[in-house]
Protein backbone atom coordinates (compact mmCIF):
# COMPACT_ATOMS: atom_id res chain seq x y z
CA UNK A 1 0.00 0.00 0.00
CA UNK A 2 2.85 2.18 0.89
CA UNK A 3 3.89 2.05 -3.11
CA UNK A 4 0.60 3.14 -4.43
CA UNK A 5 0.31 6.18 -2.31
CA UNK A 6 3.79 7.21 -3.50
CA UNK A 7 4.08 10.94 -4.56
CA UNK A 8 4.73 11.82 -7.60
CA UNK A 9 8.18 13.28 -7.31
CA UNK A 10 9.21 10.48 -5.79
CA UNK A 11 7.76 7.98 -8.50
CA UNK A 12 10.08 10.56 -10.78
CA UNK A 13 13.06 9.83 -8.72
CA UNK A 14 12.91 6.29 -8.97
CA UNK A 15 12.31 6.21 -12.18
CA UNK A 16 15.06 8.42 -12.79
CA UNK A 17 17.37 5.83 -10.72
CA UNK A 18 16.13 3.06 -12.41
CA UNK A 19 16.68 4.30 -15.62
CA UNK A 20 20.46 6.17 -14.50
CA UNK A 21 21.12 2.07 -13.38
CA UNK A 22 19.75 0.81 -16.51
CA UNK A 23 22.16 2.95 -18.15
CA UNK A 24 24.64 2.51 -15.63
CA UNK A 25 24.76 -1.55 -16.44
CA UNK A 26 24.15 -0.59 -20.40
CA UNK A 27 27.64 1.36 -19.80
CA UNK A 28 28.83 -1.32 -18.30
CA UNK A 29 27.74 -3.82 -20.82
CA UNK A 30 28.89 -1.73 -23.56
CA UNK A 31 32.52 -1.01 -21.73
CA UNK A 32 32.79 -4.89 -21.14
CA UNK A 33 31.48 -5.32 -25.01
CA UNK A 34 34.10 -2.86 -25.71
CA UNK A 35 36.65 -4.32 -23.90
CA UNK A 36 35.97 -7.70 -25.93
CA UNK A 37 36.07 -6.32 -29.56
CA UNK A 38 38.90 -4.39 -28.02
CA UNK A 39 40.17 -7.84 -26.56
CA UNK A 40 39.75 -9.48 -30.15
CA UNK A 41 40.69 -7.05 -32.36
CA UNK A 42 44.36 -5.86 -30.34
CA UNK A 43 44.25 -8.77 -27.78
CA UNK A 44 47.26 -10.57 -29.85
CA UNK A 45 49.51 -7.11 -30.50
CA UNK A 46 48.86 -6.26 -26.69
CA UNK A 47 50.23 -9.94 -25.64
CA UNK A 48 52.61 -10.05 -27.62
CA UNK A 49 53.87 -6.23 -27.22
CA UNK A 50 53.21 -7.32 -23.34
CA UNK A 51 55.56 -10.37 -23.57
CA UNK A 52 58.09 -8.10 -25.79
CA UNK A 53 58.00 -5.55 -22.85
CA UNK A 54 58.70 -8.03 -20.39
CA UNK A 55 61.40 -9.60 -22.68
CA UNK A 56 63.04 -6.56 -23.07
CA UNK A 57 62.80 -5.90 -19.29
CA UNK A 58 64.63 -8.97 -18.35
CA UNK A 59 67.23 -8.41 -20.80
CA UNK A 60 67.83 -4.76 -19.92
CA UNK A 61 67.73 -6.20 -16.06
CA UNK A 62 70.14 -8.74 -16.93
CA UNK A 63 72.36 -6.32 -18.45
CA UNK A 64 72.15 -4.14 -15.53
CA UNK A 65 73.27 -6.23 -13.67
CA UNK A 66 76.28 -7.47 -16.14
CA UNK A 67 77.08 -4.18 -16.43
CA UNK A 68 76.79 -3.16 -12.61
CA UNK A 69 79.46 -6.52 -12.29
CA UNK A 70 81.46 -5.54 -14.40
CA UNK A 71 82.00 -2.24 -13.42
CA UNK A 72 82.54 -3.70 -9.49
CA UNK A 73 85.10 -5.82 -11.20
CA UNK A 74 87.00 -3.42 -13.04
CA UNK A 75 86.60 -1.15 -10.02
CA UNK A 76 88.05 -3.48 -7.66
CA UNK A 77 91.28 -4.65 -10.85
CA UNK A 78 91.93 -1.14 -10.65
CA UNK A 79 91.97 -0.76 -7.27
CA UNK A 80 94.28 -3.89 -6.82
CA UNK A 81 96.58 -2.17 -9.86
CA UNK A 82 96.61 1.21 -8.06
CA UNK A 83 97.30 -0.86 -4.72
CA UNK A 84 100.01 -2.56 -6.33
CA UNK A 85 102.07 0.64 -8.63
CA UNK A 86 101.65 2.19 -5.11
CA UNK A 87 103.41 -0.40 -3.00
CA UNK A 88 106.03 -0.69 -5.97
CA UNK A 89 106.25 2.84 -5.95
CA UNK A 90 106.89 3.26 -2.06
CA UNK A 91 109.01 0.33 -2.07
CA UNK A 92 111.11 2.05 -5.37
CA UNK A 93 111.30 5.42 -3.00
CA UNK A 94 112.48 3.09 0.04
CA UNK A 95 115.29 1.72 -1.64
CA UNK A 96 116.30 4.99 -4.23
CA UNK A 97 116.39 6.64 0.13
CA UNK A 98 118.34 4.10 0.86
CA UNK A 99 120.95 4.31 -1.66
CA UNK A 100 121.11 8.17 -1.62
CA UNK A 101 121.97 7.10 2.47
CA UNK A 102 124.60 4.93 1.36
CA UNK A 103 125.96 7.53 -1.32
CA UNK A 104 125.69 10.20 1.25
CA UNK A 105 127.35 8.16 4.10
CA UNK A 106 129.97 7.03 1.50
CA UNK A 107 130.18 10.52 0.05
CA UNK A 108 130.41 11.71 3.84
CA UNK A 109 133.44 9.48 4.52
CA UNK A 110 135.47 10.18 1.85
CA UNK A 111 135.50 13.38 2.36
CA UNK A 112 136.81 12.79 6.32
CA UNK A 113 139.41 10.79 4.88
CA UNK A 114 140.14 13.28 1.95
CA UNK A 115 140.31 16.05 4.94
CA UNK A 116 142.52 13.75 6.81
CA UNK A 117 145.10 13.07 4.17
CA UNK A 118 144.95 16.99 2.96
CA UNK A 119 145.60 17.65 7.05
CA UNK A 120 147.90 15.44 7.05
CA UNK A 121 150.37 16.78 3.90
CA UNK A 122 149.68 19.99 5.18
CA UNK A 123 151.42 18.62 8.25
CA UNK A 124 154.18 17.27 6.87
CA UNK A 125 154.64 20.17 4.28
CA UNK A 126 154.27 22.47 7.67
CA UNK A 127 157.25 19.89 9.25
CA UNK A 128 159.14 20.20 5.97
CA UNK A 129 159.33 24.04 6.06
CA UNK A 130 159.82 24.16 9.62
CA UNK A 131 163.10 21.89 8.79
CA UNK A 132 164.20 24.05 5.70
CA UNK A 133 163.49 27.26 7.25
CA UNK A 134 165.65 26.23 10.53
CA UNK A 135 168.10 24.99 8.27
CA UNK A 136 168.07 28.56 6.15
CA UNK A 137 168.34 30.21 9.23
CA UNK A 138 171.56 27.81 10.55
CA UNK A 139 172.83 28.72 7.05
CA UNK A 140 172.68 32.46 7.18
CA UNK A 141 173.92 32.15 10.45
CA UNK A 142 176.38 30.13 9.78
CA UNK A 143 177.55 32.52 6.80
CA UNK A 144 176.99 35.83 8.56
CA UNK A 145 179.31 34.39 11.34
CA UNK A 146 181.89 33.49 8.28
CA UNK A 147 181.53 37.22 6.96
CA UNK A 148 182.20 38.61 10.04
CA UNK A 149 185.03 36.87 10.89
CA UNK A 150 186.62 37.17 7.20
CA UNK A 151 185.46 41.36 7.44
CA UNK A 152 187.05 41.42 10.76
CA UNK A 153 190.24 39.72 9.63
CA UNK A 154 190.03 42.28 6.69
CA UNK A 155 189.60 45.15 9.16
CA UNK A 156 192.37 43.81 11.29
CA UNK A 157 194.55 43.18 8.23
CA UNK A 158 193.48 46.72 7.31
CA UNK A 159 194.44 47.86 10.69
CA UNK A 160 197.90 46.79 11.04
CA UNK A 161 198.65 48.08 7.77
CA UNK A 162 197.61 51.30 8.06
CA UNK A 163 199.45 54.12 9.60
CA UNK A 164 198.22 56.19 12.64
CA UNK A 165 197.34 59.24 11.46
CA UNK A 166 200.11 61.35 13.40
CA UNK A 167 202.44 58.96 12.45
CA UNK A 168 201.49 60.18 8.79
CA UNK A 169 201.64 63.86 9.62
CA UNK A 170 205.35 63.24 10.90
CA UNK A 171 206.27 61.72 8.24
CA UNK A 172 204.82 64.03 5.83
CA UNK A 173 206.18 66.98 7.82
CA UNK A 174 209.66 65.14 7.57
CA UNK A 175 209.32 65.24 4.05
CA UNK A 176 208.45 68.33 3.45
CA UNK A 177 211.36 69.61 5.26
CA UNK A 178 213.62 67.53 3.51
CA UNK A 179 212.32 68.46 0.26
CA UNK A 180 212.83 71.98 1.43
CA UNK A 181 216.29 70.91 2.23
CA UNK A 182 217.13 69.74 -0.73
CA UNK A 183 215.50 72.57 -2.40
CA UNK A 184 217.60 75.40 -0.99
CA UNK A 185 220.42 73.02 -1.20
CA UNK A 186 220.07 73.19 -4.84
CA UNK A 187 219.41 76.62 -4.95
CA UNK A 188 223.04 77.02 -3.36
Amino acid sequence: MTNSIKSPKVKEDTIALEEQTAQSSNLNAEQNNLAQIRDILFGEQDRAYTDRFATLEAELQQRATELQNSIENRFTEMETLVKSNMNELSNRLVTEQQERNNSLDNLSDELSSLSRTIEDKLNHLDDQLHVFDSALRKSLLEESQKLSAALEQQVAGLNSAKTDRTSLAKMFSELASRLEQGAEKADS
